[in-house]
């Protein structure tokens, strides 16, 4: 299935890892689980291919490098100018080739721009095109700059991610 120019058919779903991380989601945030529903009947996406992707997604690729401690960095530096903030993707390379900034503008809500790696595991999801947008960085119009890193641990559990 093909919408908004998504393609969710390489999405594999595993149903051990979705079944453990619905049971946390509805105990502690079930509007969360809400949500993923909403964006599955919205768009016409498989709703356990939706699950994947928000609540599973990350434990799965995580669990493939427990012994590989490669991750993300980011910094800040203050001085009379403002605030930057750095940041880098070195634990996967190929994501040089789909990582894209984009703006997102609601009515009523903050603009923000955020950038997204795709969620892109390796050079095979390039080539399948297998690309969705789900930030990892986001600075709102207010200046409030949220990222999302990973730290290097020998363990995996489940949880929010």
């Amino acid at each position: 299935m093909k919408n908004n120019g998504t393609n969710l058919d390489g999405v594999k779903v595993n149903q051990k890892i979705i079944g453990e991380q619905i049971k946390i989601y509805q105990k502690y945030y079930p509007e969360r689980i809400e949500e993923l529903i909403g964006i599955s009947e919205g768009s016409g996406f498989n709703k356990e291919k939706v699950f994947q992707i928000y609540l599973a997604t990350e434990l799965v690729r995580f669990s493939k490098r427990i012994k590989k401690p490669l991750a993300c960095t980011i910094f800040g530096v203050k001085n009379k100018q403002g605030v930057f903030i750095g940041r880098n993707l070195d634990w996967l390379p190929v994501t040089e080739k789909v990582m894209e900034v984009y703006r997102q503008e609601a009515i009523g809500k903050y603009k923000l721009l955020a950038t997204s790696d795709m969620f892109i595991e390796g050079e095979e999801d390039v080539s399948r095109k297998f690309l969705f947008y789900d930030a990892i960085d986001v600075i709102n119009e207010k200046g409030i700059f949220v990222g999302i890193i990973s730290a290097y641990s020998d363990n995996c559990s489940y949880g929010f991610s």
